[in-house]
């Protein structure tokens, strides 16, 4: 087992040793209330699960969310089948919802995309536990480390970009009647760009995806950030 902070020994250092050594196992992360675990066979990474989004309840509702399946079909998935990820994907097929292969693809895009986001944690700690196994009930999708790796690294250094010049998520954006830069694009009012700007901050996105879009609106908007 290896133990440490992400301060001294980040997760693309991590992840890289594990596609090096091919190593199979669980690698734990924690950060105040949030934690994560990813896990690897031979150096392919085969699922990323965070707190609170395990099992079938949590693909099927992760399905909905992305409209993949309607409401009807997600709430009559709940009242049939067992929290199984398999049992999930099992009925979707049987029922020509999605197809096999739709269903793999969906649950390999969201390991993903959780992985995107665990990469721009600054801190926390981490454990790796060597041969360590996911739940059996979990649909594993074997992925090459390298394109995740090389992906991971453009998106952090974004990130990077971004909080420097977005350093503080809980201040407002300020919208200027007469925006500094013109919009060849998008045509909205004043009103209409005071909506987005809302909306910017109240949307369930990531911390990488809340500072995008607020950093896209700045030139355009001429929206600088202003003290709360």
């Amino acid at each position: 087992a290896l133990s440490g902070d992400l301060k001294d020994f980040s997760l693309l250092q991590l992840l890289t040793l594990i596609q090096v050594t091919s190593k199979s196992g669980a690698l734990t992360l924690k950060r105040q209330e949030q934690s994560a675990t990813l896990y690897f066979d031979s150096g392919l990474l085969t699922k990323v699960r965070t707190s609170g989004g395990h099992g079938g309840d949590g693909l099927a509702a992760a399905l909905h969310r992305a409209g993949r399946i309607r409401k009807e079909q997600y709430q009559d998935l709940a009242n049939q089948v067992a929290p199984s990820e398999h049992a999930v994907a099992l009925l979707l097929v049987d029922q020509g919802i999605l197809t096999h292969d739709e269903v793999m693809e969906f649950v390999r895009e969201s390991s993903l995309s959780e992985l995107y986001s665990l990469v721009t944690w600054p801190e926390g700690s981490f454990h790796l536990e060597v041969d360590a196994t996911p739940p059996e009930e979990e649909i594993l999708t074997p992925t090459e480390l390298g394109p995740v790796l090389e992906r991971a690294k453009g998106l952090l250094d974004e990130w990077q970009f971004l909080a420097a010049r977005i350093s503080d998520m809980d201040k407002l954006l300020r919208v200027l009647s007469e925006p500094k830069q013109k919009v060849q694009e998008v045509r909205l009012s004043l009103a209409g760009w005071r909506l987005v700007a809302a909306r910017c901050r109240e949307l369930p996105l990531k911390a990488g995806g809340q500072r995008r879009g607020r950093y896209r609106l700045t030139p355009p908007g001429g929206a600088p950030l202003a003290p709360q």
